[in-house]
């Protein structure tokens, strides 16, 4: 059994890929002792000089209203599950869902092969990175 299980969340995206990884992690996982980490990264600006033209506190914003939508999301998808843990962080995704598994020292990424309504690649890139930069199993569910 997976103690740590990090599923990522696009808020924008809730297509049957994603519904198949909550799925998977509902079936396997122990509500009373697996925890579930869902994760949503918020892109950040690249360049300091692009971020200089954002106010900071339109961009504390929008952080504090992603981390409302997450916790909902969180609760809606597991309820009744004692350790639920949501994070908001900022940054390229695919770096940013690396460094949380090592933070909490996760077992298992959850995750579907690609985000985007295209669909069309077999696995995309942020999927891609995290797989070839994770320390835990990463499962890609279709």
């Amino acid at each position: 059994m997976f103690k740590r299980i990090i599923l990522p969340q696009d808020l924008e995206v809730r297509g049957e890929a994603e519904a198949a990884c909550v799925r998977l992690v509902l079936e396997r996982a122990d509500p009373e002792q697996s925890e579930i980490h869902l994760v949503t990264v918020i892109p950040d600006f690249g360049m300091p000089l692009v971020a200089s033209f954002f106010p900071q506190e339109t961009l504390h914003r929008a952080e504090d209203e992603v981390k409302k939508r997450l916790w909902h999301l969180t609760r809606t998808l597991f309820p009744g599950w004692s350790h639920l843990h949501s994070h908001v962080r900022v940054g390229k995704p695919s770096r940013e869902i690396v460094a949380l598994a090592r933070i909490i020292h996760s077992d298992l990424i959850v995750m579907p092969p690609h985000s985007g309504s295209s669909g069309q690649e077999l696995i995309g890139s942020c999927t891609t990175r995290v797989v070839h930069n994770a320390h835990c199993s990463v499962l890609v569910v279709r």
